[in-house]
């Protein structure tokens, strides 16, 4: 079939609304941005990727110290230097564990800063930036000059 007879057919057909303009939508027209949105490809499994990050990120046990007398004797030397200083707010440096909060295990840590206060009660180091270390977690401590 010829172009000119295809034309014919449709003329026929269509012919009564061929010439009519095209009808108005009584829905706005959609932006740019909102009609390429329809086309994005769809993720059927949203977060997988980040969910095989996390399992393959690694963590550190924690070392239990136990009883070990020579460590708890040094802490405790270190943290009555400490509080006989604290107007003066020393400069330390303290290694401790940072239990991770999604998986068992965590991760050794150096903070370095000036020791603001010693709170008993709560057993914490208080630096002066607000940053809190809990007792329990500290492996050593030592005195910057």
């Amino acid at each position: 079939m010829d172009s000119e007879r295809k034309l014919a057919i449709v003329r026929r057909k269509y012919g009564d609304i061929l010439e009519e303009p095209r009808p108005l939508s009584a829905f706005p027209r959609a932006s740019m941005e909102q009609r390429a949105a329809l086309f994005m490809p769809f993720d059927a499994l949203t977060g997988y990727d980040d969910a095989i990050v996390e399992v393959q990120r690694q963590t550190e046990e924690e070392i239990n110290f136990g009883d070990d007398d020579y460590r708890i004797y040094e802490l405790d030397r270190t943290l009555e230097q400490l509080r006989s200083n604290l107007k003066a707010e020393p400069k330390v440096k303290v290694a401790f564990f940072l239990q991770d909060e999604k998986k068992s295990g965590g991760r050794y840590c150096d903070y370095s800063g000036n020791l603001r206060r010693i709170d008993e009660v709560q057993r914490m180091l208080i630096f002066s930036d607000g940053t809190k270390i809990a007792f329990k977690s500290v492996c050593k401590i030592v005195l910057e000059d």
